[in-house]
């Protein structure tokens, strides 16, 4: 990770070189892995054990699928299916595995839109970790400062 100053076009170079050399295969990023509450990570890696079985399913979505399973999002699930020719509202056992997780989530007082809040929640809180670490401010008050013509 390295830090830029957009505003004073300071670094911008190494980070367009970064970038160049992601697209060239010369550097590969490592994405940042979200960890969630325990019933959530549960609920993802059984899901995740039971998706490997579908070979036309890309193993780097395994991970996103379980959620938007657990979520319910019908729109994306039905894209899912259609675009990798599988049928995961028909699996017996993710739907029994799906009604098993949403019963341990509501266990712990978390509804749908609990659910959602959660996932929110912890990406704003990776957010924060990853900002804490590559950002900062030659004003510390920045964000209570209001300007008068706004």
């Amino acid at each position: 990770m390295f830090g830029t100053i957009a505003r004073k076009k300071k670094s911008l170079n190494n980070l367009m070189d970064t970038i160049y050399k992601v697209c060239k295969n010369e550097i590969s990023p490592e994405p940042q892995k979200i960890i969630y509450n325990k019933v959530i990570e549960d609920g993802i890696k059984s899901l995740t054990f039971k998706l490997n079985k579908f070979p036309s399913l890309p193993s780097y979505l395994l991970r996103w699928i379980a959620l938007k399973i657990i979520d319910g999002d019908k729109k994306i699930l039905n894209s899912i299916e259609k675009n990798f020719n599988v049928s995961l509202y028909n699996s017996t056992s993710i739907n029994l595995l799906k009604a098993k997780i949403l019963n341990d989530l509501n266990a712990i007082h978390i509804s749908n839109d609990g659910f959602k809040e959660s996932i929110a929640s912890s990406i704003m809180k990776r957010s924060e970790e990853i900002c804490n670490k590559v950002c900062t401010f030659e004003n510390k008050d920045y964000a209570r400062k209001r300007p008068k013509n706004r």
